[in-house]
């Protein structure tokens, strides 16, 4: 890995040439992290290392791929050749069937077409090694969450005077407000409740959407998800693992009617029925990811519907089946809660979820 150092500090260099602030203590703690993790992780380690803000990982990505591309990297310690897995394997865009051959050739333009024939690909027909570089676009596309007001104040350089706080300090200058002090309502991240449907009929996007939470959870400690089909399970603990091949696992082992049949208006009930998890439904953002093919009651799911509309700030429901433009939301179950959302859209890819993300904020 020694031989891979001026290769890291020039890189570091190219970074900044490109507006990416690299100083020499995130250099110096960037090929530290090389030298432990080895080349196979070096995306990562620079990632971590080197990019402070969300909004620069799109910068880095470029640039990482323009520089490292056609170069020789040392194998690592093991012998193993990483070369191919630092060019193919650790990016975000790397590794699906339509373009991988494209983004091994180092050219941007490739690389860019494939991220985007990525982002307008179904969940439904994509492959295991393409639902994990969607989780990694997932992450790095969440730069921010919905917020809301607390009760509680705090300082601020406009806005409603602090006449406590003004007055306070005049006591110093002989009751004269020489300073004008101001205010303004705390915010904290609106918490998201996700319902997500695992029956049957939602096999193919399942995953897709249960990725799309975990990733919304690892930003927002508060975000949290059901499992529905025939009956209701808590999956917010398996959304804590770090790794998403194991959330997926843990989280199809504790499920008990994966693949099963739907009941939403009686797994709403559940939910609305149970104290703790009505707590955490009052007034979050509440995502369905649903068909809609109820095999219970309409009217009882329409009854819940409401309910849940009037116990969260916003319902907003993603039916992959809205993919076709010729949908119509003339199933029971659908039709019976759509008086009720306050935003309908497929979630069928990653593009209609960064719609999604959009409107949430």
């Amino acid at each position: 890995m020694n031989d891979l150092v001026p290769q890291l500090v020039t890189f570091g260099h190219a970074l900044r040439e490109h507006g990416v602030p690299v100083d020499p203590s995130r250099m110096l703690t960037f090929c530290e992290s090389a030298a432990i993790l080895g080349a196979s992780d070096l995306y990562w380690a620079g990632r971590i290392s080197l990019v402070s803000r969300p909004d620069r990982i799109t910068l880095y990505d470029e640039v990482f791929q323009s520089f490292f591309a056609g170069r020789e990297v040392p194998a690592d310690q093991d012998g193993s050749d990483s070369r191919d897995q630092l060019l193919t394997g650790a990016t975000p865009a790397a590794n699906h069937d339509d373009s991988g051959a494209e983004m091994s050739t180092g050219s941007q333009e490739l690389t860019a077409n494939a991220i985007e024939l990525l982002r307008h690909k179904s969940f439904g027909t994509c492959s295991s090694a393409e639902l994990d570089q969607l989780a990694r676009l997932m992450a790095s596309m969440l730069s921010a969450l919905p917020r809301r007001r607390e009760r509680r104040y705090c300082r601020a350089p406009s806005g409603p005077v602090d006449t406590r706080r003004t007055v306070r300090l005049a006591l110093a200058t002989g009751g004269e407000p020489v300073t004008l002090c101001h205010r303004r309502r705390r915010q904290r991240p609106r918490r998201i409740v996700f319902l997500l449907d695992v029956s049957g009929s939602m096999t193919n996007f399942s995953r897709a959407m249960l990725l799309f939470a975990h990733v919304v959870h690892r930003a927002c400690r508060d975000a949290l998800a059901w499992a529905f089909g025939t009956s209701v399970t808590n999956l917010t603990s398996t959304l804590r693992g770090g790794d998403p091949s194991a959330m997926l696992c843990a989280a199809a082992s504790v499920v008990p009617d994966w693949d099963g049949g739907t009941r939403i208006g009686e797994s709403v009930h559940l939910l609305l029925t149970d104290s703790i998890s009505r707590s955490a439904i009052r007034n979050a953002t509440v995502v369905v990811c649903s068909d809609g093919l109820e095999v219970g009651d309409p009217a009882a799911l329409e009854h819940q519907m409401e309910r849940l509309a009037l116990t969260a700030h916003q319902v907003f429901w993603l039916n992959p089946l809205a993919e076709d433009p010729r949908y119509e939301p003339l199933a029971r179950g659908m039709k019976a809660s759509m008086p009720y959302i306050d935003k309908f859209s497929s979630g069928h890819n990653l593009a209609s979820l960064e719609q999604l993300l959009g409107d949430l904020l």
